[in-house]
């Protein structure tokens, strides 16, 4: 009877700490797991065996004391997750990144959003004819896939919109059919409104946009799907750009990374055009290059790095 109580546990506890470890997006290594699994079937059992030991035995008791102890161990595994993954330090890819101790409900909401995007991105590739079902994968007509995968990323927007655009200049992967209907994808992001902006400047740099700079054009110079540009001038007289990230960009540009990888992955396992071009290996990149991007002081550096070349440098450079 020990012996399948101890099997029934462990099988029960995998399948609660896979589900917690899903619910807050964490990982831990074969030590946490181990520990985890030791608190979950100390503590199951002795529920199991107190409400047994109070109740007699029967099979409703026995199936409400196992009932007890899958909620026991969720919560025991779900907090020694949390507590390990914490102290294991972030995830190794960029678009993973593990601030503060993780809050159930918050990741909660967090994989419900994720999930519903995800489900919607499917929806909209296969209305493309980008389904693993259209018969798309095995078309051999490079330009059928290129105004798929255009129209699809054009409705899907966001980073989807930036992925399609430094797709359509890798022309040493990507077909030429390919890469000239990419070349048609434009960032369609509707400007924020000045007080969003004016907003954004008091919080970053402790004062309104008036008492920083002698002017501020409220007008945006330019959108796209991370930052707005604004032209200025500052109290020396010198113009300059103010480029203004967009608020929870972050956590978009995270939740579609994470998508945006899947998909990547899914598609190189169904098709055989995926396979060629290396989706997996664009989408790391992009990965890489976007979560760059959303750290200005990287691109303020290349700036100063530029500004500092001799003019005669650059005058010389042939291309």
């Amino acid at each position: 009877m020990v012996a399948s109580d101890v099997t029934w546990a462990i099988v029960m506890f995998m399948a609660l700490r896979t589900l917690a470890a899903r619910l807050l997006a964490v990982r831990i290594g074969p030590i946490g797991a181990g520990l985890a699994a030791a608190l979950a079937v100390a503590g199951g059992i002795g529920a199991q065996h107190a409400i047994a030991a109070g109740t007699g035995s029967s099979p409703g008791r026995e199936a409400a004391a196992y009932l007890v102890f899958a909620g026991l161990s969720l919560l025991i595994t779900m907090t020694a997750v949390a507590t390990l993954g914490l102290l294991s330090g972030p995830a190794a890819t960029p678009n993973r990144v593990l601030s503060g101790i993780p809050h159930p409900l918050r990741q909660l909401r967090a994989r419900v959003d994720r999930s519903r995007r995800y489900v919607g991105l499917l929806w909209l590739g296969a209305r493309h004819g980008l389904g693993p079902l259209s018969g798309l994968r095995r078309s051999r007509d490079p330009g059928h896939i290129g105004v798929a995968l255009r129209d699809a990323l054009s409705e899907a927007g966001g980073i989807f919109v930036k992925f399609g655009q430094q797709l359509s200049a890798r022309t040493d992967l990507v077909p030429s059919a390919i890469a000239m209907e990419l070349t048609a994808l434009q960032d369609d992001v509707p400007t924020l409104p000045s007080h969003v902006i004016r907003s954004l400047i008091e919080a970053e740099l402790g004062s309104p946009p008036e008492t920083i700079f002698a002017e501020f054009d409220d007008a945006a110079l330019a959108a796209a799907s991370i930052a707005q540009v604004h032209r200025a001038r500052l109290r020396t007289g010198e113009p300059v750009i103010v480029k203004a990230q967009r608020p929870g960009i972050e956590r978009l540009v995270a939740r579609d990374l994470d998508i945006l990888l899947r998909l990547a992955d899914s598609l190189e396992v169904r098709a055989r055009w995926a396979r060629r071009i290396g989706s997996v290996a664009l989408a790391e990149g992009f990965a890489r290059n976007v979560s760059e991007e959303l750290d200005f002081r990287i691109e303020a550096r290349n700036i100063r790095a530029l500004a500092e070349v001799p003019s005669a440098s650059l005058g010389s450079t042939r291309y």
